[in-house]
């Protein structure tokens, strides 16, 4: 009787566990793994977007979000659009070109692509020495320009809008192929003339050479943000003024008009709506522990979140949009 009752007794032991490891297996099956792409190490993107994968992680157990370190906004693009990547911080611009199929994207478009949200924006400096004679952007014609790598969102996206707002673009320039870094250090060796610096405010790299050389940011004022809005629609949701404040960086003692460039989160229209609308949601809902990771977290506001659409918004952003009472217009319907 004994062995009977240790032998039905080993069995219930066998089969609850056998019960818990389907059951347990199960709710994991369910668990949606995302990658959300964001740009190199120790940058603003890879900080905030990994901050967001925290919490959309953390806040919906049925979402396992990772982030991935990119190149950045160009690279996203493509990523997404190949399934590679679920997400990817993008910047407005970059999402009309795949959409369309123009520029760095010409012979293969993405009319598949579409708009979650907005984020913060990153700050423009176009710099140069302080004793400098270039005074303006549009002085910076036939000039050495750091203008970030090929591929780069520096370049193509951001720094090509500030060549804009001059009357300028790539092929006015003697563009110099180095990133934020080493922009900084050739600034400080003269081996360029300007250098492009594209994040939050302080931006870091710039923090560090104004501590090694006095330098000076040109300016680009509300007016010419304006124009440049007005004959590029496709940028006209991305952009907005914004004032450098005095002191910001050493030797600048006044403050310094110039633009930001909204960050977008972009995905492909096949991701489950209910994905979406988590992902926005908790964005919003817990922004005060997003800013308590990054500064820029304090940017995502209902307004930014609301910013930056070029491209037809995911039906998961339409519905959290419609449930605060704001209206998103694409540029593209």
């Amino acid at each position: 009787m004994d062995k009977l009752r240790n032998l039905f007794v080993a069995l219930l032991v066998v089969v609850l566990i056998f019960g818990f490891l389907s059951l347990n297996g199960a709710v994991h099956a369910k668990v949606k793994r995302l990658i959300i792409g964001t740009a190199g190490q120790g940058g603003t993107w890879y900080v905030i977007g990994s901050g967001i994968a925290n919490l959309v992680t953390k806040y919906n157990p049925d979402i396992k979000m990772t982030a991935s370190s990119t190149r950045g906004t160009i690279e996203n693009m493509r990523l997404v659009a190949t399934k590679r990547l679920d997400i990817g911080m993008t910047q407005p611009p970059a999402d009309y070109y795949a959409y369309k199929g123009m520029d760095l994207f010409k012979g293969q478009s993405y009319p598949f692509l579409r708009f979650i949200c907005g984020g913060h924006y990153s700050v423009q400096h176009v710099v140069v020495p302080y004793n400098s004679p270039i005074k303006t952007i549009a002085d910076l014609k036939g000039k050495r320009v750091a203008i970030g790598v090929p591929g780069s969102g520096v370049r193509h996206i951001c720094g090509r809008a500030d060549l804009w707002v001059g009357g300028l673009d790539l092929d006015d320039i003697k563009v110099v192929s180095l990133n934020q870094a080493q922009g900084a250090q050739a600034l400080r060796e003269g081996s360029v003339d300007a250098a492009v610096f594209s994040g939050g405010l302080p931006n870091p790299g710039l923090m560090n050479l104004a501590m090694l050389m006095k330098v000076r940011t040109l300016p680009i004022t509300k007016e010419e943000v304006e124009k440049l809005k007005a004959k590029y629609p496709y940028v006209a949701p991305a952009v907005k003024p914004v004032v450098i404040p005095p002191n910001t960086y050493r030797s600048q003692s006044e403050p310094v008009p110039t633009m930001g460039m909204i960050t977008a989160f972009t995905a492909r229209a096949d991701l489950p709506e209910e994905i979406v609308y988590k992902f926005i949601s908790t964005i919003f809902e817990h922004r005060e522990e997003l800013a308590k990771i990054h500064p820029a977290g304090k940017e995502y506001t209902l307004e930014t979140l609301a910013s930056g659409c070029v491209i037809p918004p995911h039906p998961g952003a339409l519905r959290f949009f419609k449930e605060h009472h704001v209206e998103v217009r694409p540029v593209i319907e």
